[in-house]
């Protein structure tokens, strides 16, 4: 399935992306259909723009945070942050809005969702 993505909606919905371009919200548009493949096959086709929509904002997020990787370590005297990324749900984890598809993704098997 592919879909155009609904710029004006999507920043209706998500204002706090105001300061990413266009063309760059349709760069991660793209991205978010290889990624969202697995969220969209749990969830009936109605609601499939909104988690679409929760996966973009996760991406742009991460695009604005410009680190990928969860916070595992600082030091504040001289300033050291170390990042760890494992694979897991962890990457999810990194904003609101993915974890929000991370709960999801663990409830699968355990209850019919959304």
């Amino acid at each position: 399935i592919n879909m155009d993505l609904d710029i004006v909606l999507f920043r209706e919905l998500y204002p706090q992306f105001n300061e990413l371009d266009d063309t760059t919200l349709e760069l991660l548009w793209q991205t978010q259909f290889v990624i969202a493949t697995k969220i969209v096959s749990i969830v009936k086709s109605t609601k499939q723009i909104h988690w679409r929509f929760l996966v973009l904002a996760h991406l742009c997020q991460l695009q604005i945070n410009n680190v990928v990787g969860r916070l595992s370590q600082t030091t504040q005297g001289s300033v050291n942050v170390a990042l760890q990324y494992d694979g897991t749900y962890q990457w999810w984890n990194q904003t609101i809005y993915g974890s929000q598809i991370a709960t999801v993704y663990r409830m699968v098997g355990i209850a019919r969702l959304i």
